[in-house]
């Protein structure tokens, strides 16, 4: 099963599990007020010891999907029962994630009166500035210290990378030397005929 979780959030969120693997939750359309991600329940071995065979538990998809909103708050997600949003939720949503991106603004503002180094200004205090639409001296002459965004989740990435290093996402127009190769269709099979 699955579960839906919703997101008035143009970019994609990251969301580290611990031992089970990442959970990406998409950003929402750019002509659509709110997205969503199908969370799938995740079933996962869990080691007793040496002496004790290993069990197997589930995590449904709305506990993972509680999870990934616990672990990053303030980025637009939501958690409904009903097969949409309510409009109180999605303004709930929106006007939490306003709240959080100025403050997100804030802090970049104070590292670059401290330091004036790009390189230490976060990611999400850029998507900050990006979402709510307005300008920065460190979000300045990006392109001119030959980074470009992610065609996936719009982090600034060195021009030659291959590799998102936000999402990890192949990004290069060679081919992924990690991509399964595509199955090739088998030929005609000659099966030996049973003596009678």
């Amino acid at each position: 099963m699955s579960f839906r979780l919703y997101t008035v959030n143009a970019f994609p969120v990251f969301c580290e599990m611990g031992s089970t693997p990442a959970i990406t939750v998409e950003g929402k359309p750019k002509d659509k007020r709110f997205g969503y991600t199908e969370i799938k329940d995740l079933k996962y071995r869990v080691d007793q010891g040496p002496d004790r065979p290993a069990t197997y538990e589930t995590d449904s998809g709305e506990k993972l999907s509680r999870d990934v909103v616990e672990r990053n708050p303030s980025l637009g997600l939501i958690i409904t029962h009903n097969t949409e949003p309510s409009e109180e939720e999605l303004v709930a949503g929106e006007q939490e994630l306003l709240s959080a991106d100025k403050m997100r603004v804030i802090k970049g503002d104070r590292s670059w009166e401290v330091n004036k180094r790009r390189d230490l200004i976060n990611e999400e205090w850029r998507r900050a500035v990006r979402r709510l639409g307005w300008t920065r001296d460190w979000m300045d002459n990006i392109p001119d210290q030959g980074l470009v965004p992610c065609p996936f989740c719009e982090a600034m990435v060195g021009s030659k990378a291959k590799v998102c290093k936000t999402c990890g996402r192949w990004i290069s127009n060679e081919a992924d030397p990690q991509a399964q190769p595509p199955a090739t269709p088998l030929g005609p099979r000659r099966v030996a005929a049973s003596g009678l």
